[in-house]
């Protein structure tokens, strides 16, 4: 158990690394490149964060060491045999032989000593079930709210009219899709989502569209269904469960969604001129002035808030001409391999002198 601890200890302290050099880089030159190879990079590094354990490609850079669990001492007490020597009482006369009443024995009072503090080492040993137990308390946790979240929606869902299902068709066609998702209309939700990883389902809000807002919004989530997003969603859960401790993974997750979003934006609008940019940006925002936060963490969703708002419409205006970025995804690549080398946590081998 600690040793599995340690692995996952050694993971996050060098990606922890890694990410803290990514947000200051991407920051300043992000801007040049596709949403899509931000996205690839995010989503290597949360692939990564979700494999816990190391590759051993590299030599540790820093060791940590930690003291090995406490072993139990067990100490041998040689027999002892005796062979005890019988005694024969003196002969008294019955004459002499006198009844002595025998006074009461009184028990000594005992006080148990105090118990000694919990050293270290016996704390230690207790930290990787607590870790454990958090682990696990957070997956569960999302994937409950997440089944509740999408059993309402089914409960909820009605088949979409004819026309609705036309243009979905059709946008299917344009994808080159020949099994396309099942699409449902549902009061439940407040904005297009898609989700299941098996059986894939899209779901529009019980609102009217115009046909750019249908065609605009089911190519964005059809686009989703098609690259397995929702795949790279479940990554990101697994990940950020692994990790559960350590606040930079969540932040990592946050913007490998980010990019998702936006890199689904500029796979839609690929080709497209800037007049259709502006008809699909005010799409877009008309959904997100409706949109609440998300509460599924495996299905694709509208974010409403400013940051993520302002950097997408951004996107779709002026995403077009950018760089593909294929040496900075190597480069991210062999750091993602090289993470779990970065820290070493090295077990203390004891010198026993006899």
């Amino acid at each position: 158990m600690q040793n599995s601890f340690l692995g996952i200890i050694e993971i996050t302290l060098g990606m922890t690394i890694l990410i803290l050099l990514m947000l200051p880089i991407l920051k300043l030159i992000g801007g040049k490149f596709t949403a899509k190879c931000r996205y690839i990079l995010w989503m290597l590094v949360m692939i990564r964060l979700a494999v816990p354990f190391s590759f051993g490609i590299l030599p540790a850079l820093i060791e940590v060491p930690v003291e090995p669990e406490p072993e139990p001492v067990q100490i041998q007490i040689p027999a002892v045999s005796y062979t005890p020597i019988p005694q024969e009482p003196a002969a008294v006369p019955q004459q002499e032989q006198l009844q002595i009443p025998t006074p009461p024995v009184e028990t000594p009072m005992f006080t148990e000593p105090a118990p000694d503090p919990l050293t270290w080492e016996e704390i230690s040993a207790y930290i990787p079930y607590l870790y454990l137990t958090g682990a696990a308390v957070f997956l569960l946790w999302n994937l409950l709210a997440y089944m509740i979240y999408t059993r309402r929606i089914l409960r909820s869902a009605k088949p979409a009219d004819t026309g609705v299902r036309e243009i979905y068709t059709a946008v299917c066609c344009r994808k080159g899709i020949h099994h396309p998702p099942v699409l449902l209309i549902s009061a439940v939700v407040n904005s297009p989502a898609a989700f299941g990883l098996i059986r894939r389902r899209i779901v529009l809000p019980d609102i009217e569209f115009t046909e750019n807002a249908l065609v605009g919004t089911l190519s964005h989530e059809v686009t989703h269904c098609q690259r397995g997003d929702l795949w790279i969603k479940a990554v990101c859960l697994l990940a950020r469960s692994f990790h559960w401790f350590n606040p930079l993974i969540h932040l990592a997750a946050f913007r490998c969604e980010m990019e998702m979003e936006l890199s689904c934006d500029e796979s839609v609008l690929a080709g497209c001129s800037e007049d259709t940019r502006a008809v699909y940006g005010e799409i877009m925002l008309d959904i997100i002035r409706r949109c609440r936060q998300n509460r599924g963490a495996l299905t694709t969703h509208f974010n409403p808030k400013k940051n993520a708002v302002k950097a997408r419409l951004t996107n779709i205006l002026y995403g077009s001409g950018k760089l593909h970025g294929r040496w900075l995804i190597a480069v991210c690549l062999i750091l993602c391999l090289a993470a779990g080398t970065i820290v070493a946590c090295r077990v203390e081998a004891e010198n026993t002198e006899q």
